[in-house]
């Protein structure tokens, strides 16, 4: 009998919910700031070989690393 009534106990349902949105929501956070972070990172060296190019028309040169 109390098992019955433990089975059919619905009020931690929505905690558990919850909880695994949270997961869910920190897993593709956390995905996300892989790619971000690659994204950023070309960026600003593409920014800093234009920024260090000595002219307009020139390039940095290839051994130009941050």
């Amino acid at each position: 009998m109390h098992l019955r009534r433990f089975l059919m106990d619905e009020s931690g349902q929505a905690v558990i919910e919850y909880f695994l949105l949270l997961i869910v929501v920190i897993s593709v956070a956390g995905t996300m700031k892989a790619g971000i972070k690659k994204l950023t990172v070309r960026f600003w060296g593409f920014l800093g070989q234009k920024i260090a190019a000595p002219c307009a028309s020139c390039s940095a040169g290839a051994n130009y690393n941050l």
